[in-house]
């Protein structure tokens, strides 16, 4: 197992000098919001507040059962009004994640 380890370590740095160290351009310009939305209306994410959607999926661990909440508050994040969504993960009826997140919509409707 050491030796694997030790071969790895040693070929990884090998493989890895071929590559370019020369970082590339994104293929798009970087555009800064400067304006936002008073909601997340996104046609293909809207975020109404007191919806909340559940998922469903049965993987080898058992069943995993992900609830997502939009919270009726919203919080500022960086002096940006953002909606509020809780995500819980269950599994097997366990809670193995809790977590808030803020998304926010600038003017032109990116999410």
């Amino acid at each position: 197992m050491r030796s694997s380890l030790w071969q790895f370590l040693v070929a990884v740095p090998l493989t890895a000098g071929g590559c370019s160290s020369t970082p590339t351009e994104p293929a798009y310009d970087l555009i800064i919001p400067t304006a936002w939305a008073a909601a997340v209306t996104h046609p293909l994410f809207p975020l109404v507040p007191g919806t909340t959607s559940q998922y469903r999926k049965q993987t080898p661990a058992g069943l995993e059962t992900v609830t997502i909440e939009v919270l009726p508050t919203p919080k500022t994040v960086n002096g940006v009004k953002a909606t509020a969504v809780r995500d819980r993960v269950f599994l097997n009826g366990v809670l193995t994640e809790d977590t808030f997140d803020w998304y926010a919509q600038d003017v032109a409707g990116n999410v």
